[in-house]
């Protein structure tokens, strides 16, 4: 799945894609590439291939890709994309994964993880989009209250402004970073990630405005690996998640 496509996700409950690449002063010049598997509502897609031309990743971390999505993250990490009717997700964690630990369960990620959400506000996936528009967008107020309305309709909710807990830095006015506290929940808290005893940072783009297409990172790493959390940022605000075609 690419980001620019109007197909988006769900995971058995909700789920949601992109291009971080890797910067710094200690880059190598051709990082490890590990292609993730996806699965969804059209069935399973294979591992895509490393494109040319991709840029370097800091020392200790690779890149990982799901068919329209790629993040750095720890070397020695596993990865697994999913998609559906709102979106779409990569996920990347230590311990091993696969599509169908979450298409065929309700498993949480509590420890470490790299996880890009992408979120298509033009189709299903507009009741998602308006929710983190509320929190950290709220310039897009005719979107959300159009939103907000039909959620009412349909039983669904839609947030009514920020998280108390949540801290919001903004860069522009479609970008932002966070850190949802440790334990608590927040806008950092995205199926199947859940709260524990470290908190998570990320940052959220507003990708479309016409559409309304939302990107998000979702970070918690372990001690080992926090020497690369601002290059992960750095790489998702710079490149909105998204990644060479013609794979």
């Amino acid at each position: 799945m690419r980001c620019r496509s109007s197909r988006s996700v769900r995971l058995a409950a909700c789920l949601a894609s992109a291009v971080l690449v890797g910067i710094g002063s200690a880059a190598e010049s051709r990082p490890s590439f590990v292609g993730c598997p996806s699965d969804g509502m059209s069935g399973p897609a294979r591992a895509p291939r490393r494109a040319p031309n991709l840029p370097p990743a800091p020392k200790g971390a690779s890149l990982y890709a799901s068919d329209g999505l790629l993040t750095i993250a720890p070397t020695g990490w596993h990865c697994a994309g999913l998609y559906g009717s709102n979106g779409s997700l990569l996920i990347v964690t230590p311990g091993p994964i696969s599509p169908k630990t979450f298409m065929e369960s309700d498993a949480t990620v509590s420890g470490p993880v790299v996880m890009i959400r992408w979120i298509n506000g033009d189709t299903s996936g507009r009741f998602e989009a308006a929710d983190v528009a509320a929190r950290v967008f709220p310039s897009e107020a005719a979107f959300i209250d159009r939103v907000r309305q039909e959620a009412r309709e349909l039983d669904e909710t839609i947030a009514s402004g920020p998280t108390a807990t949540d801290e919001i830095v903004r860069r522009s006015p479609t970008v932002v970073e966070y850190v949802t506290p440790a334990a608590t929940d927040g806008i950092g808290i995205v199926h199947p990630v859940v709260a524990a005893a470290a908190p998570i940072r990320g940052a959220i783009v507003l990708q479309s405005k016409s559409e309304m297409n939302i990107v998000q990172l979702v970070m918690r790493l372990d001690p080992p690996s926090e020497g690369l959390a601002k290059d992960i940022v750095a790489a998702f605000e710079r490149d909105h998640g998204s990644w060479p075609e013609g794979r």
